[in-house]
């Protein structure tokens, strides 16, 4: 009897969680709600999470080891040397591999998002307690885990994009207003990285963020808000600390 009580709460536990999925669209409350008192549901959106990025690394390996082979043949024709160094040199500079690429990316990836998990997590909660709210930290990483799954979304749009279009998406979000077509160039452009990371699906994420904070703080929306677009505004601003860095060393280069 305990068995198949068990394994009839699995049951609805994964109906659950489907329902919940859908409901991001057009009930994200009650989504949020869901995550919130299911807390142990994270694994769900963390799966999806990886899944989608996995498959983005897949459909964007080959045309990615293209890019890179191109890249080592031109760096290394701007190489005057001896045609007999030239070849000993080709030899040590060593074009990634389509595994490699995969792997590093789901890799990174992977890293990226626990690290945005935890910390968006972690910030949330302090949050809610300092303004009165009530929270816990499962529960807040639960509604944490599942708001991203906009981006799984994302993944997903930008991999049938690569190939139904046979390229890579050079110019995500709105950045393509002002990208020069210099891909190194862009990349070291405030401007283009802020608009690069611009769309439905951030907006998406952001009201899902403020709901689920919402839902599991008791703080009003217009409040719980407010603390969500704080956070995006200062990891935003957090990832510009690279390409600031980058600019500099660039000009420094320049004027030595």
């Amino acid at each position: 009897m305990d068995e198949a009580n068990g394994a009839q709460s699995e049951v609805l536990a994964r109906a659950g969680s489907c329902k919940a999925m859908i409901g991001l669209v057009d009930r994200p409350r009650e989504a949020m709600t869901y995550a919130a008192e299911h807390p142990r549901s994270w694994w769900v959106g963390a799966l999806l999470a990886l899944a989608s990025l996995a498959i983005l690394a897949v459909v964007s390996a080959p045309l990615n080891a293209q890019m890179a082979a191109e890249q080592v043949q031109a760096r290394l024709a701007l190489v005057e040397v001896p045609e007999e160094q030239m070849q000993q040199l080709s030899r040590f500079v060593r074009e990634p591999s389509e595994t490699s690429l995969i792997l590093s990316g789901v890799g990174m990836g992977l890293v990226g998002l626990c690290l945005s998990w935890v910390l968006r997590a972690t910030v949330l909660h302090f949050s809610a307690q300092v303004l009165g709210g009530e929270s816990e930290f499962l529960p807040m990483f639960s509604v944490a885990v599942w708001s991203g799954f906009p981006s799984v979304l994302r993944n997903l749009a930008q991999a049938a994009f690569v190939l139904m279009a046979g390229q890579l998406v050079t110019n995500p979000g709105l950045s393509g207003l002002v990208a020069t077509g210099d891909t190194l160039a862009d990349s070291m452009n405030v401007v283009w990285v802020l608009l690069s990371s611009l769309d439905l699906f951030l907006l998406w994420h952001l009201i899902l963020s403020a709901t689920g904070l919402a839902v599991v703080s008791g703080l009003s929306r217009a409040k719980s808000g407010v603390v969500v677009l704080i956070w995006w505004a200062v990891s935003r601003g957090i990832a510009l600390i690279p390409v600031l860095v980058g600019r500099g060393l660039m000009s420094g280069l320049g004027g030595a």
